[in-house]
């Protein structure tokens, strides 16, 4: 049988392909911006101005565990927004925005999927009957995760499954609303 390729042709060809490659992938990175550390001062500061200009009223934020997103929750009126803010060299920019209507339900949700700074799903919840102290949520996985809203009209939780059920209990724990099985 007759050799189609000189085998050191092949491996100049492999390592040629290989530093194309390599360029490639450096090339890339070098045009996205470098995220550094966001400051919950600094995005405080950052947020006056936008939610003073838009009207919306903040609610709670989220920082992720690197420290690299900033999740800002804000209401105006009937609408939810969900702000992913990050900091580069330049500044602060937000660089997703999730806007949603509120449901007539006593908690408005919205689940948001991951990215790649951010290993888990994020759960962000409108609280709008003000006796609702506690949420509790059932993971696909049948974990259950309950925390208190302490306050807040709002909350941002880390999940690491799809939310098949959202319970609200007030300060006796008595349940105030269930929303039932949300893939029915």
């Amino acid at each position: 049988m007759k050799k189609l390729l000189n085998p050191n042709l092949l491996v100049l060809l492999v390592v040629i392909c290989f530093g194309i490659f390599l360029f490639l992938i450096l090339k890339q990175d070098e045009s996205m911006p470098t995220l550094l550390e966001v400051s919950e001062s600094e995005v405080d500061g950052y947020l006056e101005n936008y939610t003073l200009d838009a009207n919306y009223e903040m609610l709670d934020f989220f920082i992720t565990d690197d420290k690299l997103l900033y999740y800002a929750l804000l209401q105006k009126e009937e609408s939810g927004m969900l702000l992913r803010i990050t900091k580069t060299q330049d500044g602060y920019y937000t660089n997703q925005t999730s806007l949603w209507e509120l449901s007539n339900d006593p908690i408005s949700i919205l689940e948001l999927d991951s990215n790649n700074h951010h290993s888990s799903k994020l759960l962000v919840g409108i609280v709008k009957e003000s006796s609702i102290e506690t949420v509790s949520f059932l993971e696909e996985n049948n974990k259950e995760i309950e925390f208190l809203i302490q306050g807040k009209s709002g909350f941002i939780q880390p999940i690491d499954e799809s939310i098949i059920e959202v319970k609200a209990f007030d300060k006796m724990n008595k349940k105030l609303w269930d929303s039932g099985n949300i893939y029915e």
